[in-house]
């Protein structure tokens, strides 16, 4: 008796487990993701360098933003992990984000992950290690605008009129 390729079952969700396409397609799969990850780690890690980020070990899947203005500094840990898009996450809509300004300063420790979320130091931004941060999270230390409505009425807002904060996050959150 030779084994069809599509045998027969009372269950027809048992097709599935019996199916010797089944796992040839997980394994292609899985390499495929490999590929895809060594490119996309390798993008990230020249992205971080164009920038002047000091980062350990890191692993990417998809293209994030990454910005550090001249006078910015950004500080990761080891064994980074950050997802971008749709593609590699199916939580958040926004992608993945990292922006450090003229002054800010972003301290993210070792093991922390991040999925299309945003982190923006205008003043500085510490995460501490053992972190996930979630698709759509967003993390500021600014407003982005004055608080004062008559600084913004006039039309001549700087950015010593915005208001900002440092923003810690403690380990293992």
């Amino acid at each position: 008796h030779t084994p069809t390729l599509f045998p027969l079952a009372a269950n027809p969700f048992s097709l599935l487990s019996m199916n010797p396409i089944i796992p040839a397609f997980k394994a292609c799969k899985a390499i495929h993701l490999r590929l895809v990850a060594m490119y996309w780690t390798a993008y990230t890690r020249v992205l971080f360098w164009l920038n002047g980020v000091k980062c350990g070990s890191l692993k990417a899947l998809g293209r994030p933003r990454i910005n550090v203005s001249l006078g910015g500094k950004a500080t990761i840990g080891n064994d980074f992990y950050i997802r971008t898009g749709q593609a590699y996450t199916e939580i958040g809509n926004l992608g993945s984000r990292i922006l450090v300004g003229p002054k800010g300063v972003l301290t993210i420790g070792n093991h922390v992950g991040m999925s299309n979320a945003t982190i923006v130091a205008d003043c500085s931004v510490t995460i501490g290690d053992h972190v996930m941060i979630g698709g759509g999270v967003q993390i500021f230390d600014t407003n982005f605008h004055s608080t004062d409505p008559a600084i913004r009425a006039s039309g001549h807002e700087t950015r010593d009129d915005v208001k900002k904060a440092p923003v810690v996050i403690g380990s293992h959150v």
